[in-house]
């Protein structure tokens, strides 16, 4: 005889982005729930083929700005993931403006060691 306990809890998740690839992530750690990730986005290898860039539907065809702060680090701590995602990162400590009559100003991200990632 089986009990509610030997029944998985199915957890949906919409979107396979970063807080949803997270949450499924942490979501998998509890036993007993089924996760099902559910992503709208084209196949990647299947959108890869294509040579389109600029307003193509893959990220990765496209120029994204994408950070990793220390808040996204303590996540990754927790999943312990940030010594393989800092591998493969870029330091940047400080982004550069241009103003509209071809002046550049540099502004840091934070104080002392912070940076973004």
């Amino acid at each position: 005889m089986s009990t509610d306990e030997d029944i998985p809890v199915k957890v949906g998740i919409v979107g396979a982005g970063l807080t949803g690839t997270m949450l499924a992530a942490f979501l998998d750690r509890i036993p007993g729930i089924q996760i099902i990730l559910f992503e709208r986005s084209m196949d990647l290898a299947t959108d890869l083929s294509s040579n389109a860039f600029g307003n193509a539907p893959s990220a990765i065809k496209r120029s994204i700005n994408m950070a990793l702060s220390l808040r996204g680090i303590k996540a990754l701590d927790e999943l312990a993931l940030t010594p393989e995602v800092l591998k493969v990162s870029v330091r940047m400590p400080k982004r550069v403006l241009h103003d509209g009559s071809g002046g550049i100003t540099t502004q840091y991200y934070g104080v002392g060691d912070e940076t973004l990632w």
